[in-house]
């Protein structure tokens, strides 16, 4: 009898304890998904962008971008082609992983501390992600290629509620043409001075930059041993997104000419009796390759622009209004990280 009464007193302690466990789980749970929802909407109610893609429209014929809702995005899952069955895919690339994982740890750190599992990931305040704001981003490659395949899948995506937009890898392309400018030809730097230039002389003589100062070039790579850029470029921070990641180069060289064409008129060397002139003659370069050619596509430059939200010391030369880019399609996952 009393060996029973054990027993019970066991499997009660044992279901209270199970009982108690659940509910931890539950709220954990619970706090996560709230943890950043300072945004102005139930997650059921998140505005969902629909895409007006056309067949005219230039971008890659096997592959659409998909951005999950913040409900998704805080289960901080792997995506496999078995996620999307109405679908014959043959990848799904997590192009916001390493930003997912510094959201994720600064979720467990605000629940439990620092652990085992969080110790190695950087923390939030040390990057530029704004976790409110953050979504996974999904690279989807389609297993038969071609733009009504694409724009099909679109419109069977758009049916999921856990997806607040779909759209296709827009292409981006580069300007590689040659100015034909007169003082341009004759070795004169048209821009930098004179009635329509920048009146780059009076700055210099405040400062001709500092090496403290990195910009990156997004563009075609850097011609690192150029004589006019020799020992202006970073070598250890460039890196070559047609590269797979951690996008690492063997070397930084442009086969193109255009990033090296761009990166002379920021920071070649000053002063030195050879070439031009940049307009910040001391400062640092940082080669951020996204093509070989002409033509990038969109999730290229996410997977940058991610990379630069985690890196804040290193700065990007896109603006705004795109100048690097002779034309742009709109497109709402650049959104988060372009103003």
């Amino acid at each position: 009898m009393k060996i029973i009464r054990k027993v019970r007193s066991k499997l009660l302690l044992l279901g209270v304890f199970a009982v108690a466990m659940l509910a931890v789980l539950f709220m954990w749970q619970r706090h996560a998904m709230q943890a950043y929802a300072s945004l102005d909407m139930a997650w059921g109610e998140e505005k969902r962008i629909h895409s007006a893609a056309t067949i005219d429209d230039d971008f890659a014929d096997d592959k659409v971008i998909v951005v999950l809702n913040r409900q998704e995005t805080l289960n901080f899952r792997s995506w496999t082609v078995n996620d999307f069955p109405e679908l014959n895919l043959v990848s799904v690339e997590d192009l916001t992983a390493s930003s997912g994982e510094i959201v994720n740890a600064d979720i467990n750190r605000r629940q439990f501390g620092e652990t085992s599992q969080t110790i190695s990931v950087r923390a939030l305040d040390s990057t530029q992600i704004n976790a409110d704001e953050f979504r996974t981003i999904l690279r989807l490659t389609l297993e038969e290629p071609g733009k009504e395949n694409v724009l099909g899948a679109i419109e069977q995506l758009e049916h999921r509620r856990d997806i607040v937009s779909a759209e296709p890898d827009f292409a981006i392309y580069i300007i590689s043409s040659t100015p034909d400018d007169p003082f341009y030809i004759s070795g004169d730097q048209w821009g930098l001075n004179g009635a329509n230039g920048i009146s780059a002389p009076q700055a210099w003589g405040i400062t001709t930059g500092s090496n403290t100062v990195m910009v990156g070039v997004v563009d075609t790579g850097i011609q690192a041993n150029h004589p006019d850029l020799a020992g202006r470029v970073n070598i250890a921070l460039s890196r070559d997104f047609t590269f797979p990641a951690p996008h690492i180069p063997t070397s930084v060289e442009d086969t193109n000419g255009h990033g090296t064409h761009v990166a002379g008129i920021i920071g070649a060397q000053g002063n030195n009796g050879i070439g031009i002139s940049g307009v910040g003659q001391n400062i640092q370069l940082v080669s951020l390759k996204i093509t070989a050619t002409s033509l990038a596509f969109g999730s290229d430059l996410v997977m940058l622009l991610l990379m630069r939200e985690q890196m804040m010391y290193l700065l990007s030369t896109i603006a705004t209004d795109y100048p690097l880019w002779c034309r742009q399609q709109s497109s709402f996952p650049l959104r988060y990280f372009v103003p």
